[in-house]
C-alpha cells in the first residue's frame, strides 16, 4: 500500500512504538508497524528511521493518553512506485513545544533525508498538521510545509497524478490498474456525460475521459 497512517505511543511493556493503535481495557496501545501486514516496506523503513530519532535523539515527548500530553502524535506516509515519498506529521499541542521543535527540526530533516537515501528512497516533502486536545485534523485543515523538493507524482496508464498531502489516491496502485481495466471494458462507444463521485484525485474520471463527451 502506498498510503499509511500510524500513531506514536507505547506498547504493553511501555516501549515507545510507531504503528497501529488499539484500545485494550480502556488503554491505548501502539504496536510495531510490522503488525500491519498491508504496510509497504518503504513505510516500515521510514517508521523505523523516525522511531530512531524520536526514541533516542529528540527532546520532544510522545503523546501520552488519556491526557494527550506530548508532541509526536501521528505519522502519515505516502509513496509512489519510484521509491519517492512524503511524510505528513500530526503534532500535538504545537504552541507548547514550538521553541523546542524549531531547535531540532533542521537536524531531524537531515537525519530523515540521509537515512532514507541509504535505503534507496527519496524524500520529496515533509508537512505537518496541528492537533488541539482530542480533536484530530481533517483534510481541509491547513498543511504546514516543513521541507520540499518537489511534488510526489504517480504515473498511471499514461497520466501523471500529483499526490497532495490532503488528497485521496488509490492505496494499491497495482489493483487500481486492474479495476480501471474492468471499468474500461464497460465502454465500447463514446458516452455523453460521466459523473465521477467521491472521486479523490479524480483518477477514474480522468482515465475514462476519452470515452465521454463531458
Amino acid at each position: 500500500r502506498n498510503n499509511i497512517l500510524f500513531s506514536f505511543g507505547y506498547d504493553k511493556l511501555k516501549h515507545m512504538r510507531i504503528g497501529p493503535m488499539s484500545t485494550i481495557g480502556g488503554i491505548k496501545i501502539v504496536e510495531k508497524a510490522e503488525v500491519n501486514l498491508n504496510a509497504s516496506q518503504l513505510s516500515l523503513d521510514i517508521c523505523s528511521i523516525v522511531w530512531e530519532w524520536v526514541d533516542g535523539l529528540s527532546e520532544l515527548s510522545v503523546v501520552k493518553y488519556p491526557k494527550f500530553d506530548g508532541f509526536w502524535r501521528h505519522i502519515h506516509i505516502k509513496e509512489n512506485q519510484l521509491g519517492e515519498f512524503i511524510i505528513i506529521f500530526r503534532f500535538n499541542d504545537y504552541g507548547k513545544w514550538e521553541i523546542d521543535w524549531k531547535s531540532e527540526r533542521g537536524d531531524f530533516i537531515k537525519f530523515i533525508k540521509s537515512k532514507s537515501l541509504k535505503k534507496g528512497y527519496t524524500l520529496k516533502a515533509i508537512y505537518y498538521q496541528i492537533c488541539e486536545g482530542t480533536k484530530e485534523p481533517q483534510r481541509v485543515d491547513k498543511f504546514h510545509r516543513l521541507y520540499y523538493e518537489g511534488e510526489l507524482i504517480q504515473g498511471m496508464l499514461g497520466y501523471h497524478f500529483v499526490i497532495h498531502p490532503g488528497c485521496f489516491f488509490q492505496v494499491n496502485t497495482q489493483l487500481a490498474k486492474i479495476l480501471y481495466s474492468v471499468v474500461q471494458s464497460f465502454y465500447s462507444k463514446p458516452g455523453d456525460i460521466l459523473l465521477d463521485l467521491c472521486c479523490g484525485v479524480g483518477m477514474f474520471g480522468i482515465l475514462l475521459s476519452k470515452y465521454f463527451n463531458e
